[in-house]
């Protein structure tokens, strides 16, 4: 554990605006981020490998006789951008909702039982987010039925003040980050960008689809 332990903090901030844009339809558009500092490392077995061992020669460590020795470090951080967008309409018991989430989240948090590139530097692990999700719409339709105000007891018990509604829910896939090879316990072999090399592969193609059949 470190010396001097910080605690972690969250920063959170929103801008919007809010218009009935016509009769009975309201529009919303938000700007919404936050920021994260002083995570601990350590979370899920990802600490900060303080003696981590030679990629060529595995004896070759900074503290020579000793296996990995992992910092419970509070150092990590994150943060989160967001467009998002609500329009709502009311027409009678009818109600009609839309949301839309444009997002990027990252951080620089490794994935389980995995280490830092560099444990001298653990920002250079910033990129995307696990959960990290680019495009979110959803939408609802809400009907209230009635409430059955001149009909008996049992009625009104029973069928009044009924609401039947319907979602629909379509978004992005989540970000796809270049695996890590080899090393448990260890220090990661990361993939090397070569300049002037396209990342894509010009020549990759998907999966076929199967021809549907004519009988």
């Amino acid at each position: 554990m470190p010396q001097d332990v910080h605690d972690p903090y969250s920063e959170n901030w929103l801008f919007g605006v809010q218009q009935e844009v016509m009769r009975n339809t309201v529009l919303t558009v938000n700007y919404v981020g936050n920021e994260t500092q002083r995570e601990q490392a350590g979370q899920n077995f990802a600490a900060v490998n303080l003696n981590p061992a030679n990629l060529v020669n595995d004896n070759n460590r900074p503290y020579s006789g000793f296996a990995n020795e992992n910092l419970e470090a509070s150092e990590l951080a994150g943060n989160y951008h967001s467009l998002q967008a609500q329009i709502r309409h009311n027409v009678g018991k009818l109600n009609y909702e839309a949301n839309y989430t444009w997002s990027h989240t990252i951080n620089d948090m490794v994935n389980f039982l995995n280490n830092y590139s560099d444990p001298l530097d653990p920002t250079k692990d910033m990129g995307n987010a696990d959960w990290d999700i680019r495009q979110n719409l959803t939408g609802s339709v809400t009907y209230s039925l009635p409430e059955l105000n001149g009909a008996n007891l049992l009625k009104r018990t029973a069928l009044g003040g009924w609401q039947t509604s319907s979602i629909v829910q379509t978004r992005s896939g989540a970000a796809l980050n270049p695996q890590l090879t080899g090393t448990f316990f260890g220090l990661p072999t990361r993939p090397n960008f070569v300049h002037g090399v396209p990342i894509r592969n010009p020549t990759a193609r998907g999966p076929v689809p199967p021809i549907p059949s004519t009988t």
